[in-house]
């Protein structure tokens, strides 16, 4: 039976690499996608935590995502679909209600100090940040998991609220998991992708045959110099220590927390060393050059 397998992830914890490898191999046997529904329609800040029969069908009424899940169905008539990206993730319970028992899936988590430092670097809760607001979540979003966060919402740093965002992101789908136990799922690091063994299990999860040769010499997703020289980490990873039930979570997914190592992952997500990535730092080179290309679109569009 064609099965829907929904990836979830907080995003920067290796499901394009994951996406890559999937497409590569299977790409015959199922279609595979990556956030295919974009944050601006998936609204993970609204649409979240939706349990009940009424909310549910409040989110199908919205024509965006219904085209969606109507293209999904569609594809799912012929072959599985597999969707990797994280902007799907908060919409287990709605994919659960829509597709039944063909609905499965992946929990992908990675060392939330290296997704938030990820995060920060590309701009996540930065005044100048190229996102727009979507993805971000809060403590004071409407159907919040941490609603006691509030107080301190505001004190928190850029890199503090990324944490968060992983926080509230693996605490949500260990919710679902608790509310489902019979959907079928699998939980995985992403570190385990580099592991022929964990590729396996994912491949066997999804209903392919491992033992064909699989390919995975792949590219991954590096952070770019550009965000690195538009919102470097500085010195604010240390305010981690603020948030012991962050650590406490992160501890039972396996996660250590040492300053001498940690020290080490987060140098990778400062700014380079050199005159060109100061001055473009300093000049907001990078911000001033996305707004022009984006003026420019628009204006060729108009």
């Amino acid at each position: 039976m064609e099965k829907f397998t929904l990836v979830i992830n907080s995003g920067r914890s290796g499901s394009t690499y994951l996406y890559k490898i999937l497409e590569k191999n299977f790409s015959h046997l199922a279609y595979i996608a990556h956030e295919d529904m974009p944050a601006r329609i998936s609204l993970p800040r609204k649409y979240n935590r939706a349990y009940d029969e009424t909310s549910i069908k409040e989110i199908l009424k919205d024509p965006q995502i219904a085209d969606y899940l109507h293209k999904w169905q569609d594809e799912l008539k012929s072959k599985s679909v597999i969707e990797t990206g994280w902007t799907a993730r908060h919409l287990a319970p709605v994919l659960l209600y829509v597709f039944k028992e063909k609905f499965q899936y992946i929990i992908l988590h990675r060392h939330p100090m290296e997704v938030a430092a990820s995060r920060a670097t590309m701009g996540a809760y930065h005044e100048r940040s190229f996102f727009k607001g979507f993805n971000e979540l809060s403590p004071l979003d409407p159907k919040s998991i941490y609603p006691q966060k509030k107080a301190a919402w505001n004190k928190m740093n850029r890199f503090e609220k990324s944490l968060y965002n992983w926080y509230a992101a693996y605490s949500e789908a260990f919710e679902f998991q608790e509310k489902y136990p019979d959907v079928p799922c699998l939980e995985i690091t992403s570190k385990s992708l580099f592991e022929r063994e964990s590729i396996s299990s994912i491949i066997d999860f999804l209903g392919f045959n491992s033992s064909t040769d699989i390919q995975t010499d792949v590219d991954k997703n590096p952070a770019t110099k550009r965000l690195q020289e538009s919102f470097p980490l500085e010195e604010e990873w240390r305010d981690y220590k603020k948030h012991q039930d962050i650590i406490d979570f992160a501890g039972n997914l396996g996660y250590e927390f040492h300053d001498n190592k940690l020290e080490k992952k987060m140098s990778k997500y400062k700014l380079p060393k050199g005159v060109l990535p100061w001055f473009r730092y300093h000049t907001k080179f990078w911000f001033y050059r996305t707004a022009i290309k984006r003026r420019l679109l628009r204006t060729e569009h108009n």
